[in-house]
């Protein structure tokens, strides 16, 4: 589970949009490769893997389903405050989101600001719950839990996951044009231990279903397991479950990545098992319909579990040519095939990253990942061959990152602080302070400035001269 958190959220410019299909299950496998499947075929029959252009827009965590938190922006300019909110009315975890001119914030007190992209100006505000005081639960970092996890603008509905009392996790659908409710749904089904579940990652919209990961409490008390909760068009409402006892969470920032084809990646912390495979510290491609078609754990799992070393302390990070990234807490950087993982203990490369672990969620721009770690950015450039890393910028808690203008921007959780390095080489650019940070501060563009969710406050910068 995660060892810390942060609250900085920018939020940004255009986009694409990834899109999928539907798909069908397989097994997961004990190792060696394998060929593309019926499973892999279908997918790929029903999916439209071309990019096409939309309206400006940041509606889901790094801007698009492939959460590579990038934007083709100018030139970075001097970064300068234009605005910052009154305090909000709790801690805001979760990144902003927005579309037009309007940017939508979640906080723990269970309530949804519209704001004034330009402004900063409160549009509007709607409380969907009560959240859980920290007394109520059997262990956790965060008082009071209520929206965590960040949400999604789909099908002309803006889309979030709260923690309400007496202990249970409801997904809303809100008119984003006025806030009002048009509806909402359990997310805790039978079988589950509701009080020690906890919505951490980000929604996922495709093609009309939305996708809530769930997790644990930080401190990994209960009976609780990982799973994905798909609500359908319509309101039917499926879940995959991690296949552990216990453990084996979904928790980082990012949530679920879409792959070109469709799939969802989805990666695990520790779990139960200590000898036999069980789904934890892996990452999992699931089809639409949520059953498994592949996967890829490492050969020291045991070791992992017994640890609390998640492999899944950040997001599965999609590639072009058919690659996926995954690093976790152990600071290992594992490189797979996006059809073909690896089963256990056969990634198409590994490498140290990370020193310190990794945490939160990866960008990717111009051919190159950069990662948040315990102890600093690290930028690598990945081919099908193996990955390489080209530059370090150390000493310093790395907050997941975003990218445009020739520049990547991360928050330093110690000291509150926006930073700005050169994307080519990692040079320190700029810096500009914070009203305030929480562990997995995530960032995003928007045209022509950032915005930075602040403990209680959002917070404006520009870009541009």
């Amino acid at each position: 589970m995660p060892r810390r958190w942060i609250v900085a959220a920018l939020a940004s410019l255009a986009l694409g949009s990834l899109a999928a299909g539907c798909g069908a299950a397989a097994a997961p496998r004990g190792g060696g490769s394998r060929t593309a499947g019926a499973a892999d075929r279908r997918i790929a029959a029903g999916a439209s893997v071309r990019r096409v252009a939309a309206a400006p827009s940041w509606p889901t965590y790094g801007g698009t389903n492939s959460r590579g938190a990038s934007y083709p922006e100018p030139a970075t300019g001097r970064v300068a405050r234009l605005w910052r909110t009154p305090a909000l009315d709790g801690l805001v975890y979760a990144q902003p989101v927005w579309q037009g001119e309007t940017a939508y914030v979640a906080t723990e007190n269970d309530t949804v600001y519209a704001l004034d992209l330009r402004s900063g100006r409160v549009l509007w505000r709607s409380h969907v719950g009560t959240p859980v005081p920290l007394r109520d639960l059997p262990c956790g970092d965060i008082d009071p839990l209520g929206i965590t996890g960040t949400p999604v603008l789909g099908g002309g509905r803006l889309y979030v996951a709260a923690e309400v009392q007496p202990t249970a996790q409801r997904l809303f659908a809100l008119d984003p044009a006025t806030g009002r409710v048009l509806g909402s749904w359990n997310l805790d089904l039978a079988g589950t231990h509701a009080a020690a579940q906890q919505q951490r990652g980000a929604l996922t919209y495709l093609h009309g279903t939305v996708y809530v990961p769930l997790g644990g409490l930080y401190g990994d008390c209960g009976a609780y397991v990982g799973q994905v909760v798909a609500v359908r068009p319509g309101g039917a409402v499926s879940a995959y479950r991690v296949p552990t006892a216990r453990e084996g969470a979904i928790w980082a920032t990012a949530g679920l990545s879409v792959g070109q084809d469709g799939s969802l990646y989805a990666a695990t912390g520790n779990s139960a098992s200590d000898k036999a495979w069980d789904g934890g510290d892996s990452v999992l491609r699931l089809a639409p319909d949520l059953k498994l078609l592949d996967s890829f754990t490492p050969a020291d799992f045991p070791y992992l579990n017994q640890s609390d070393l998640d492999l899944g302390s950040t997001s599965p990070l999609p590639l072009p040519g058919g690659l996926v990234f995954q690093v976790g807490k152990a600071g290992v950087g594992y490189l797979l095939g996006a059809k073909d993982l690896g089963g256990i203990g056969h990634p198409l490369a590994s490498g140290a990253v990370c020193p310190g672990g990794a945490y939160g969620a990866d960008a990717y721009a111009g051919g190159l990942v950069y990662v948040p770690c315990a102890d600093g950015l690290v930028a690598l450039r990945a081919s099908p061959g193996g990955f390489k890393v080209l530059w370090r910028s150390m000493g310093w808690d790395a907050g997941p990152p975003v990218v445009g203008g020739g520049a990547v921007f991360s928050v330093s959780v110690a000291t509150s602080q926006l930073r700005v390095l050169s994307a080519a080489d990692g040079r320190p650019l700029q810096a500009a302070d914070l009203s305030g940070a929480v562990h997995f501060d995530p960032l995003a563009l928007a045209p022509g400035e950032v915005l930075a969710a602040a403990g209680r406050r959002v917070e404006a910068f520009s870009l541009r001269p």
